[in-house]
């Protein structure tokens, strides 16, 4: 693939496959070349409509290699081999609350011989929102997004797109389903939170744009984004994955606000949009998710926003869209709502059938789906995986890990780090001065927090360091508050991820929150260092100081035990208003050292 030529599908797709809607804006996407278009053309012509409907759909693996013969790769290649699945895209394997994340050489085997049995080559995609550490091992840990928001500088965001898109085709993976365009306005939201850039409509889309640039305009790697959770996830307090959201918005709040970023990144020539699981009445679509509105996709998305890019859903596993339809049903509601590629239907081959069954009855005309097949198709030939589907095992070492990448993600940790309160001299921590730390975990088993201790420690090795986790009895809470009694400063480092701001309660478990309370009250200095949750701070009024890095990856836990110590200047800004804390745009600047 020629060097930035990711960036030339969209008008093509207009080219060859015209929608009656309008033209993308300002879209930099050029024509597809005259061989890039016969590829398309034939691979459509080899399709019967059963694999044109398969071509559709994206499935998901783990990242391991299963033995040739076992039920996985047996299922595996039925999909691929026999039914024509068109992609697949790399989730973490969840077992009982722990993660298990990809090998990098693993993975690229597995993908190379699924590569082998397809008779088109599939389209690997991955949500790589913190780049490909998500869901594969040995790569550089980035921050957040919010973090990058928090820095606020736009040529480092860029740079992280580009990272993003250069150690995704190092894997295999062909399409990022990344970045968030969700603005963060509802401190309860619990599932897109650090996940966005910010609340401030403009800045948000500042950052949208700057990260799109770099991963699909960089020379090395372009890579197409999607852009998500359209028309915005942001100021709800309900999980799609596990409910429907209502965004109560009007209209015109939604045009000031939630749509300012996704506007920016249609400019921009963003490759694909996702709808959200999302219930957005006042667009026109009732209580419908946004999924399977043609009041969303077809009116607002293709038609009013000029989108004419590809549009995916988002996960149709999700409850927020299998607590309403059937599998098979959902699929061709989205596909009658205008989206090209169903993402991990939870039951494929009932999907296949439903949609075969949909284009035989006339209720989804062919017309219809073969518009999608063909964006589909384009996107495969332009970025030639008719030459090179498979994934260069030697030259993975080449791109991963990247010192450059490290030096960014470390940069980024320590630039986003904000200042909310500093009284009673709180900051800087003095080595050999009865510092300690808490780390508030919800399991003995996890691993958060180890690289928070283990760094603290290093700067001062008589630094205490306790682990709080919610199996902990009684008996060894009530000690470790006496043992408390002797320090000086106690910085709180806690990984609970609950947003709830503007809730009552401590979102915290009870016994956590009440010693917490207590050390408030104490003669020691409280300082929150809340890594998953930046709202935390507005449930400790009396809290000496409060730091918050915007991610609670292990690259800024090693910033913020470094900060306690004055290692760095303070210096980051916080792009979401934290209640009784923080404006947006707010917070102090601290010199480093004493």
């Amino acid at each position: 693939m020629r060097p930035g030529c990711i960036s030339c599908v969209v008008a093509a797709l207009l080219l060859m496959f015209p929608w009656p809607a309008t033209a993308q804006p300002a879209s930099p996407f050029a024509e597809l070349n005259a061989a890039e278009q016969a590829t398309a053309a034939a691979w459509f012509r080899s399709l019967s409509i059963r694999q044109r409907i398969a071509q559709l759909m994206v499935v998901p693996f783990y990242g391991e290699s299963p033995f040739v013969g076992s039920p996985d790769e047996v299922a595996f290649r039925k999909l691929i081999e026999a039914e024509g699945i068109g992609g697949l895209i790399i989730l973490n394997r969840v077992n009982n609350g722990s993660v298990t994340r990809a090998e990098p050489y693993q993975m690229a085997a597995f993908l190379n011989r699924m590569q082998r049995y397809a008779a088109i080559p599939l389209l690997v995609a991955g949500d790589f929102e913190r780049s490909a550490s998500m869901r594969v091992n040995g790569l550089t840990v980035f921050p957040h997004a919010m973090a990058f928001g928090a820095v606020g500088d736009l040529e480092l965001t860029r740079r992280f797109g580009e990272a993003t898109a250069c150690e995704a085709r190092a894997l295999g993976v062909h399409w990022v389903l990344a970045p968030s365009a969700d603005l963060n306005n509802n401190p309860e939201n619990p599932v897109i939170h650090l996940r966005s850039f910010g609340e401030n409509p403009q800045k948000v889309a500042a950052q949208v744009t700057a990260f799109l640039k770099g991963l699909q305009e960089n020379q090395r790697c372009p890579v197409p984004g999607s852009v998500k959770h359209f028309p915005g996830h942001g100021d709800t307090n309900v999980d799609s994955h596990v409910g429907l959201p209502t965004i109560a918005s009007s209209s015109t709040a939604l045009e000031a606000n939630e749509l300012v970023p996704f506007h920016a990144a249609i400019a921009a020539g963003v490759y694909s949009v996702m709808p959200g699981h999302l219930s957005v009445p006042a667009l026109g679509s009732g209580t419908q998710p946004a999924t399977v509105a043609k009041a969303v996709v077809l009116d607002l998305l293709r038609g009013k926003l000029g989108f004419s890019g590809l549009v995916t859903t988002d996960g149709l596993d999700m409850k927020g869209l299998t607590s309403r339809y059937p599998a098979g049903e959902a699929a061709v509601r989205a596909l009658e709502a205008g989206a090209d590629v169903l993402m991990i239907p939870p039951d494929p081959v009932a999907s296949l059938d439903a949609i075969e069954a949909a284009v035989q009855s006339g209720r989804l005309t062919e017309e219809r789906l073969n518009e999608s097949v063909r964006r589909v198709l384009s996107l495969k030939a332009k970025l030639h995986l008719d030459e090179n589907k498979l994934v260069n095992l030697e030259a993975i070492a080449e791109t991963i890990p990247s010192p450059d990448y490290l030096q960014l993600a470390r940069s980024v940790a320590r630039k986003a780090i904000t200042l909310a309160r500093n009284e009673r001299d709180a900051l800087p921590f003095r080595r050999g001065a009865n510092q300690c730390a808490l780390v508030l975990n919800r399991s003995r088993f996890t691993s958060d927090g180890r690289l928070f201790g283990s760094t603290m420690q290093a700067f001062d090795p008589r630094a205490k360091v306790w682990f709080v986790d919610e199996q902990m009895s009684d008996a060894a809470l009530l000690q470790l508050e006496k043992d408390l009694a002797g320090c000086r400063a106690i910085a709180v480092a806690s990984f609970h991820a609950v947003a709830a701001a503007g809730a009552k309660e401590v979102p915290l478990p009870p016994r956590q929150a009440k010693l917490l309370q207590a050390i408030e009250r104490s003669a020691a200095r409280l300082v929150l260092a809340p890594f998953a949750n930046p709202y935390l701070g507005t449930h400790f009024p009396k809290a000496s100081g409060v730091l918050i890095p915007f991610s609670s990856v292990p690259t800024s836990e090693a910033a913020v035990a470094e900060a306690l110590y004055g290692a760095f200047p303070i210096s980051g800004r916080s792009p979401v208003r934290i209640p009784g804390l923080l404006e947006v745009g707010g917070g102090l600047t601290l010199s480093s050292g004493r």
